[in-house]
């Protein structure tokens, strides 16, 4: 399990059996478990190939243009609301991969996961500075609302010490977005940027 989200697992990790649980305890409508294991499955080969895709363009990419993937390209999650679910922790769990690899690369780069209320929607961005000629980063996420009151699907999946959400009211409803935290330093660290004493 990738640090900052807690162990409730999914599409084709370890614990199955805790996906079940979760879209159980989220869901109470009993599931269907031809439907769960087919879906498990899905979510995992979605997932590989997202995943496989974001390292392709970390590796390859020294700058990004609200580059983004979406882990729910088909639209499959509309369906049940432990796909939901599913779809968000798919994206939790890429955003994770992409803070650690900017973090371990050292590159100055915003990373952040927007979940929409259609699934097809949501999407793990990567944004830094560009020769696209906008002036358009930092990315400044207008409209959202930091610190909103946020659904317990989602806050089941959140470690909220490392992630914040913001909120904004979109066409067809709520539109979230997660990010790292700002890191806070305290007077016994020292910066990066700054030389040792």
């Amino acid at each position: 399990m990738h640090a900052g989200f807690r162990s409730t697992a999914c599409a084709g990790h370890s614990g199955g059996d805790d996906f079940s649980r979760l879209a159980a305890r989220l869901h109470p409508i009993v599931m269907d478990r031809r439907y769960l294991k087919k879906m498990r499955a899905y979510w995992a080969r979605e997932e590989a190939k997202n995943l496989r895709h974001l390292q392709k363009t970390l590796a390859k990419s020294t700058w990004f243009d609200l580059w983004h993937v979406h882990p729910d390209w088909y639209g499959k999650a509309e369906r049940d609301p432990s796909d939901r679910e599913a779809v968000a922790h798919s994206a939790l769990r890429l955003l994770d991969h992409a803070q650690r690899s900017l973090g371990a690369d050292a590159r100055e780069a915003q990373c952040w996961a927007q979940l929409h209320p259609n699934t097809m929607n949501d999407g793990v961005y990567l944004h830094s500075a560009n020769p696209n000629g906008r002036a358009n980063y930092p990315h400044e996420f207008t409209g959202y609302i930091w610190g909103a009151t946020i659904p317990v699907w989602l806050e089941a999946l959140l470690d909220a010490s490392r992630y914040e959400v913001g909120a904004k009211d979109g066409e067809d409803g709520t539109i979230y977005v997660v990010r790292a935290r700002a890191r806070v330093l305290d007077a016994t660290q020292q910066r990066d940027d700054e030389p040792a004493a």
